[in-house]
């Protein structure tokens, strides 16, 4: 792992951004990278009325710099963990200027905090996390803030198997190797068709192989959704197997670059209990780690031909 490697954790000094916070020290602890706080003076409204002086907007971003600097300067974890971390201070649009950092100081990964709704239209869509997870181009984990997690070392990896899953497979050990990992594997049937439950069960068993492969310790699982909705199966066994991190993968659009965050995965994350690790399929993991996992493993997938193409 890179020394030089830092996660970027947004603060607003809400309960889910400092929630955000304290699962980055976690993963910053696991695997040895450095914390970049940011803060973002929103230029709106009284901020950029001409009304207000150069010295009162000065003032703003001095009483902004100082309450960062105590949060970071009176974290005993930082110390006792030999944690580095930074501040930094942007004024603008949110999710424009994380982008712009993102850009500038390449993090392996972006660790938020998420306002919970009742409207995930308003949670989600068209919002700083929708924006973030959209085109930050590295991985992104949200943090609702309700469920304290300690450890990093267990991630449910959701799996549809009635699309393609080579992509989330490399992925999937790749970040799993990241953070030292155990994988479980999930796949929820919307019918109890024998042939199909004996189809999915032969997939998910080739799948652990391929974990098995990689020396990734693994589980799978298949459960029946009928009655319930896909993203509450997912969410209820996350809780029930003690998972830290549930993986997800965002979607592209077709004939465009842009990719977007798919109705179960809004539904996950809107609704988990637990830190959901959002993840653009591109063909190499953003995480700074030179491995010969990707390469190796594009290939030797293609011969699983229980996987659809």
């Amino acid at each position: 792992m890179n020394n030089k490697s830092t996660i970027l954790i947004p603060v607003d000094f809400r309960t889910q951004s400092l929630s955000a916070f304290e699962y980055a020290k976690v993963i910053a602890k696991a695997t040895n990278c450095s914390l970049t706080l940011l803060y973002v003076i929103e230029e709106t409204g009284i901020f950029t009325s001409s009304v207000l002086k150069k010295e009162q907007k000065a003032e703003i971003i001095k009483q902004a710099e100082a309450r960062l600097d105590e949060l970071v300067s009176s974290d005993k974890d930082l110390k006792e963990k030999n944690i580095k971390a930074k501040t930094v201070i942007k004024k603008g649009k949110v999710y424009r200027q994380i982008i712009n950092l993102v850009n500038e100081i390449k993090p392996v990964l972006i660790i938020m905090g998420r306002t919970d709704s009742s409207d995930f239209k308003k949670n989600i869509t068209g919002t700083n996390t929708h924006h973030i997870v959209s085109e930050a181009q590295i991985p992104v984990i949200t943090i609702k803030g309700s469920h304290e997690v300690t450890t990093d070392d267990h991630i449910l990896l959701p799996l549809d198997l009635t699309h393609p899953v080579k992509t989330k497979i490399a992925k999937a050990i790749e970040v799993a190797k990241f953070f030292g990992a155990r994988v479980n594997i999930l796949s929820v049937l919307q019918s109890n068709w024998l042939s199909k439950k004996i189809k999915f069960q032969k997939s998910l068993d080739e799948i652990q192989k391929i974990f098995t492969k990689y020396e990734v310790e693994s589980d799978v699982n298949l459960k029946v959704c009928k009655k319930k909705f896909i993203y509450e199966i997912i969410n209820e066994h996350a809780l029930e197997i003690g998972a830290d991190l549930i993986m997800m993968m965002t979607q592209r659009e077709m004939d465009i670059h842009r990719y977007f965050i798919g109705s179960t995965a809004q539904d996950i994350i809107n609704h988990s209990e637990l830190p959901v690790l959002t993840i653009i399929p591109k063909p190499e993991l953003q995480l700074n780690i030179k491995h010969y996992l990707f390469k190796e493993l594009v290939d030797p997938l293609q011969v699983y031909n229980v996987f659809p193409e």
